[in-house]
């Protein structure tokens, strides 16, 4: 399964990025093991400040284009 994880820099642009993982759980333990994430006010963020604010379920790298296009987001 591909999954879109959208992320807000500390620059307070959002970045989208496609990961393709067996699961939502596998996605998100891989986010959590990448980096040093901690939870504070509700919010999942790391050392430099960024958060993950969404990880959805995609089928094609198009439906990610279309969704960072329709929130205004840079795509990578």
């Amino acid at each position: 399964m591909k999954y879109v994880v959208t992320f807000t820099m500390i620059s307070g642009r959002q970045e989208v990025f496609e990961i393709e993982n067996e699961s939502y759980q596998n996605v998100a333990e891989d986010i959590m093991n990448h980096e040093q994430w901690y939870g504070t006010n509700g919010r999942l963020v790391n050392k430099n400040n960024v958060e993950i604010i969404e990880i959805r379920e995609t089928k094609t790298f198009f439906e990610k284009k279309a969704v960072a296009q329709s929130q205004n987001i840079a795509v990578n």
